[in-house]
């Protein structure tokens, strides 16, 4: 099954973009590397010109991958002088690029993109066309819930998903029924089943049940699961899932078997980093000792290739935290070979610097 379009940025974003594109950039000069680093003084605004060069150079980059998660970090930091630059990604030859300027212009009520976002109405790819109706309704510009309703109901359950998503996200009066349907249908994979249970989350209507729907994703042996539970809980933003988010910074999935090929999964960061951002975006900050033990104890024992999926979750997770004991290693991830994870050092310092 071809891979959910919105997952490409808010998941796969350290899950899978390894084995899409491994991008690497030029190596930077690193005097910074030694200052000591802290979110009130001179040294990490500073760092600010630098991260501004690496998320233009990524806007304009060969990847295509690079170049959606750039869109992310404008959106993410809010960056609206930076939007004409999206605006002119609607017409990047890359679908998932398309899709993702689309969902910002929506997302930062950017009504200058309006016009420009119309014509994707008629894209080639459903994908982009319900993307351009969430945005297009969002804005207030024209009504075309219709449209996303419409493909909700698609065979091709990426097109589901992402319709499921969208749904949720405008939190129309109809959004749980719709949701509800998807779950129930038989023709959706437990994949779209997890995306309606997160788009669930964003609405303000039966959260008793919602949660027991992410918890069971929380307890599962699966990272993916895990990651989608614990995203979910944030959207939900009751006590109880921030509570049930905390659970996860002492996770450890269970081990494979010995004779399995697959790695120790008990030994991955990952999930402790990613529910230490989920938190710091809820005005939560008890993850910052998980992210201080990845770079104390963690991430020395690392290879370079090994450690880039959590070295970008443990820049997210810095960005929403802050504090001297997480931006000190903020240089060190600037000047990583990898440029996703320069990219999110980048946003890391976008955040703390508004």
């Amino acid at each position: 099954m071809k891979k959910v379009l919105i997952t490409a940025v808010s998941i796969a974003m350290f899950l899978t973009v390894g084995c899409q594109e491994n991008q690497k950039s030029q190596n930077y000069s690193s005097r910074n590397q030694n200052k000591a680093r802290n979110i009130n003084n001179f040294d990490l605004m500073s760092l600010r010109e630098r991260a501004n060069s690496i998320l233009h150079k990524s806007l304009s980059s060969k990847s295509g991958l690079i170049r959606a998660h750039a869109i992310e970090v404008v959106s993410e930091t809010d960056r609206k002088d930076l939007m004409p630059s999206v605006v002119k990604l609607l017409k990047d030859d890359k679908l998932l690029v398309r899709f993702v300027a689309v969902m910002a212009i929506g997302d930062m009520n950017y009504k200058p993109g309006a016009l420009s976002v119309k014509p994707l109405l008629e894209d080639k790819h459903i994908d982009v066309q319900i993307a351009a109706a969430y945005t297009l309704t969002k804005l207030r510009k024209e009504n075309q819930y219709s449209l996303i309703i419409k493909h909700l109901k698609s065979k091709d359950q990426t097109i589901r998903a992402n319709a499921a998503l969208l749904i949720g996200k405008l939190g129309k009066k109809d959004a749980h029924k719709h949701l509800k349907w998807v779950l129930n249908d038989k023709d959706s994979s437990y994949g779209v089943k997890v995306q309606a249970t997160e788009a669930l989350a964003m609405l303000n209507i039966d959260k008793k049940t919602t949660y027991e729907r992410l918890w069971t994703l929380l307890v599962s042996k699966f990272a993916d699961d895990k990651i989608s539970g614990i995203k979910g809980m944030r959207l939900l933003n009751t006590k109880n899932s921030k509570a049930a988010i905390s659970t996860m910074l002492v996770d450890k999935i269970p081990e494979t078997p010995k004779t399995s090929k697959m790695p120790n999964m008990s030994e991955i960061p990952e999930i402790r980093l990613f529910a230490a951002e989920q938190l710091g975006r809820m005005s939560d900050y008890s993850g910052k000792k998980a992210v201080v033990d990845y770079f104390t104890n963690i991430r020395p024992l690392k290879d370079e290739k090994s450690r880039e999926q959590a070295d970008r979750l443990a820049a997210m997770a810095i960005g929403r935290i802050g504090g001297p004991e997480l931006t000190k290693h903020i240089p060190i991830l600037l000047n990583s070979r990898n440029i996703d994870v320069q990219l999110m050092a980048a946003q890391a310092v976008l955040l703390l610097t508004k």
